[in-house]
Formats: C-alpha cells, sequence, structure tokens
C-alpha cells in the first residue's frame, strides 16, 4: 500500500470530515497548534474515527477534544505526511488559504483600481470614485473577479471613461444628449457595451442614477428617465416633439424646418437628435404666447381649425 493510500485511509475517513474542516480553519486563520479543537456532540462512529485515529482508548461525554500538534506529530511519526498542513491538502485536494494574506491582497487590488478611477477622473468628476467605492463595497463589482485580475482593471477603466464621456448639464446652455450606442462605443467599444443585461451596463446604469438622483432603474421608463438625467437618451430618433406654427429665427436646419411648415399651417416633428444638433442657438420671433400641450390630437384639432393663426 502506497503512503498516500495509507494516509487516505487513516485521514480520509468520511467520519474525520468535520475534524478535517475545523482543522484547516485553525491553519487558514493562523491559530495555535498546541491549542485543542472541541468538538460538540459527537456522533459514536466520529469519536471512534478520532479515539483510532489518536491511538487513546474510546472516551464519552457530550465533547470531543483533539489536539491539531499531537495530530501532526503521529502522522510525520508514522510517515504519512511532512506536517498537519500537507497531509489536509493531499486528503481534500484543496490548498490552505493564508486568510490574512488574502484579505490584504484583496485591501491591495481595491486600493490599486480605486485609485486607477480617481487618477483617471477624480478631476472632472469629483463624484465618480465616491461611487465606485459605494458599488464595490454593495459587492457589485465583485462579479468581475478578483480586483487584482485583467478583468477588474477593464472594468475600471471603462467606469473612469463613463464617467468622462457623460454630457455635462451643469450649464444653462440647452444640453448636448448623447445616444446610449454612442455612449457604449466610447466607454467598451462596443456600441451594444451598455445594453440592459450586460454586466457593465448594471454597473454603469448604477453610476448615472447616483450622478442624476434616480432612485429606481428597474423598468425600461424608469431606466430611460436615468440616463435622461444624465444627458444620455436611448434613442434619440425616437424622441420628437410635435410643433406648429412657432416661427424661429436663424438660418440652421431646425429654424428653416419650422418656418416653411407654418408656412402652410401644417405641423413639424422634431426629433431630439435634430435639436441638439441643430438647435442650439434658436430664437423665438414675436411676443405672441407659446402653448405647450401633451396630447397630439390637440395640435391636429389646432391645426385644422385655426391653420397659420
Amino acid at each position: 500500500m502506497s503512503e498516500r493510500d495509507r494516509l487516505m485511509r487513516t485521514l480520509g475517513d468520511p467520519c474525520l470530515e468535520r475534524l478535517r474542516k475545523r482543522l484547516r480553519e485553525r491553519l487558514e486563520t493562523g491559530g495555535a497548534l498546541e491549542a485543542p479543537i472541541v468538538l460538540l456532540n459527537p456522533a459514536p462512529e466520529e469519536r471512534r474515527a478520532i479515539d483510532l485515529l489518536l491511538g487513546r482508548a474510546p472516551g464519552r461525554g457530550q465533547t470531543l477534544s483533539v489536539r491539531p500538534l499531537e495530530l501532526e506529530s503521529r502522522l510525520c511519526t508514522a510517515g504519512l505526511a511532512t506536517d498537519l498542513a500537507s497531509a489536509l491538502v493531499e486528503v481534500d485536494g484543496a490548498p490552505i488559504i493564508d486568510r490574512a494574506a488574502a484579505r490584504s491582497e484583496l485591501a491591495r487590488g481595491w486600493g490599486e483600481l480605486s485609485e486607477l478611477v480617481t487618477g483617471e477622473c477624480a478631476s472632472e468628476r469629483p463624484q465618480a470614485p465616491q461611487v465606485w467605492a459605494t458599488l464595490q463595497t454593495e459587492g457589485l463589482l465583485a462579479r468581475f473577479g478578483a480586483p487584482t485580475s485583467s478583468a477588474m482593471r477593464t472594468l475600471a477603466t471603462q467606469f473612469a471613461r463613463l464617467a468622462r464621456a457623460l454630457p455635462d448639464l451643469r450649464s444653462d446652455a440647452l444640453p448636448t444628449y448623447l445616444g446610449l450606442p454612442e455612449l457604449a462605443a466610447r466607454t467598451t467599444g462596443d456600441a451594444h457595451g451598455l445594453d440592459p443585461g450586460t454586466p457593465f451596463g448594471a454597473v454603469a446604469l448604477r453610476y448615472a442614477a447616483a450622478v442624476g438622483g434616480s432612485s429606481a432603474w428597474s423598468t425600461s421608463a424608469e431606466r430611460r428617465e436615468t440616463w435622461a438625467n444624465v444627458g444620455v437618451v436611448l434613442d434619440p430618433l425616437s424622441s420628437h416633439v410635435l410643433v406648429l406654427n412657432l416661427p424661429l429665427e436663424g438660418e440652421d436646419l431646425v429654424a428653416a424646418t419650422l418656418r416653411s411648415h407654418a408656412a402652410l399651417a401644417e405641423p413639424a416633428r422634431l426629433t431630439l437628435n435634430a435639436l441638439t444638433r441643430h438647435g442650439q442657438d434658436l430664437v423665438r420671433s414675436g411676443s405672441s404666447p407659446v402653448f405647450v400641450c401633451e396630447n397630439p390630437a390637440v395640435v391636429l384639432a389646432a391645426t385644422h381649425r385655426l391653420g397659420a393663426r
């Protein structure tokens, strides 16, 4: 019988599973091997297996005590392992993880990513590092892997690009809206990179909600509003306004379109894309009131009843 077979037969007994788990926890947390491990309410077969493993007389009671250092000594003396850690690795097929070192590495990784986000966009978008930290605390970023992985570094870079690419709505001028596909291409290199259901799309939506003050983003209408609050439209060609007899000065496309339609008392439909690209310097002619309504039927009735008036 090989040494491995002897070790599996000695320490790999299913009745010793709870003991092996507690021994692994002790090693991974850096606990002292001199201190005993106490198992509560051991089953009879579990007690028999442990007593046999340690070569001691059968015990009784509601607790069972095992000294890891004593067990390690017996395994080494029998030539089954060089130490307790290597024995557990061989039996369980899983490494012993230094949890303290893992936590330190995790903190270092998050720190590096936070510095990346802060360095790339803090001056232009000071809110971005704070939102990044919140998303990390909430666990939304964990799905992308460990913070030291290339996937997470790509995520941090895309997040910084997203923050810088959002339109600036702080000025009093007519805001320049950005289509979601264009924002996605600038941020991820893929026009569908921010579509609903994509991993980074969820992160980007949460950032937009934080910046725009949105509290809900689960439905399509809520997502549309969340993006609109930060100057991003899902489809600037589908968003439009219906206009009747609104004279404007200027020679740009919007002004010329409205004047030509007003001359014939015909409603004009302007897309958000046209307004943001060609309507930055619109000036209204005259001082007559401008009426605003929600229902296109009202515009149609005004067209038929009032015409150019």
